[in-house]
């Protein structure tokens, strides 16, 4: 189904000695990185169909950064079933590998992530019909793992957030330790307007805002700013573009070149906060903000449940249908049994 191409990369100069991944570049249906910094291995995971590949790691070997490259920007990165499970499969090569100690999650265009791609949820030729709740549950249960293994990565993982992180996409943002944003990058969770309810993202989102505010943006299915999530908890930098990848540059090398000590840190850390319910958990935490003695992997199976059962109902093909065609939805109000 896939295919992965590994090229090593040409002997190009680091500019200020400051660590610079180019994003890539569209050259015949494939996407190459255009420039970049010396003993970089470029791997591109392309559909075999379409040849066109949404994913694409780069590994700068000499500053022992990782960055993994969302690469469907023309059709706004949505987080289909086949990329995530590719992002799961590199997440496990870079957890075996040592010689990376930081990774990065990019993207290319004006969206960060628009979330789960529709169609692995609607049936177009059924007139927007969920989809069997067998795949929708495989589905939300890949994102969880997803979300699960970025966060249980050992190495320090950065968000470099330029445009808009929306449901599933704010939620993988989230789920990273430090998350970079430009100004003009923004952040929602639209699910409740939609007919739907971004439950899964709700655990992410959460863990760095709180239970309120969290709340607050799944309600109202807002939009925040960047700024506005950085004073919410969601972001922890928010720079100006043409400083952006100097930020990038000093954060990143700054995580690479510490001891391996910090990776038992951040995993005692994410334990720690898990016991009193603040910030972020791990698989094994004790408590949160959804409630005493839930780990985050049962926050997940949980919130994947409500999701189906909202998903299955005809208001969530409505939402759908009238997002596709521009129209104000018409409620059934079918409750959930």
């Amino acid at each position: 189904k896939h295919l992965c191409i590994e090229q090593k990369a040409p002997q190009l100069r680091m500019a200020n000695a400051a660590l610079r991944l180019a994003p890539p570049v569209r050259v015949r249906q494939h996407l190459i990185c255009s420039d970049l910094v010396p003993a970089t291995v470029v791997r591109h995971l392309c559909n075999a169909r379409t040849q066109v590949a949404a994913l694409q790691m780069h590994v700068h070997k000499e500053s022992s950064v990782a960055t993994m490259w969302l690469c469907n920007g023309r059709k706004t990165n949505p987080l289909s079933l086949s990329l995530m499970k590719d992002m799961i499969t590199e997440i496990d090569c870079l957890r075996q590998n040592r010689s990376v100690r930081c990774v990065l999650l990019r993207h290319e265009g004006p969206w960060f992530s628009s979330g789960h791609d529709l169609h692995d949820l609607f049936d177009k030729t059924q007139n927007w019909a969920a989809r069997p709740r067998v795949q929708l549950e495989e589905t939300f249960a890949t994102c969880s793992d997803l979300n699960l293994k970025l966060q249980s990565l050992p190495q320090p993982t950065v968000a470099v957030v330029q445009g808009h992180a929306s449901a599933g996409g704010a939620q993988l943002a989230a789920s990273c330790d430090i998350v970079i944003a430009s100004q003009d990058a923004q952040f929602s969770a639209p699910g409740s307007q939609r007919g739907r309810f971004c439950h899964t993202p709700g655990v992410a989102i959460a863990a760095r805002t709180g239970q309120r505010k969290a709340l607050e943006l799944m309600l109202l299915g807002s939009t925040w700013s960047a700024a506005e999530a950085e004073r919410f908890g969601l972001v922890n930098f928010v720079v100006d573009g043409d400083e952006l990848e100097d930020k990038v540059a000093q954060v990143s090398l700054l995580l690479a070149k510490t001891s391996r000590n910090i990776e038992h840190g951040k995993r005692c850390f994410y334990n720690l906060a898990a016991g009193n319910g603040r910030h972020g958990l791990t698989e094994g935490g004790c408590s949160s903000a959804f409630g005493p003695q839930a780990s985050l992997k049962q926050q997940y199976r949980m919130a994947e449940k409500h999701m189906v059962d909202v998903f299955c109902t005809p208001d969530a093909a409505e939402g759908t249908r009238a997002m596709i065609e521009k129209r104000k939805p018409q409620w059934t109000d079918q409750e959930i049994v």
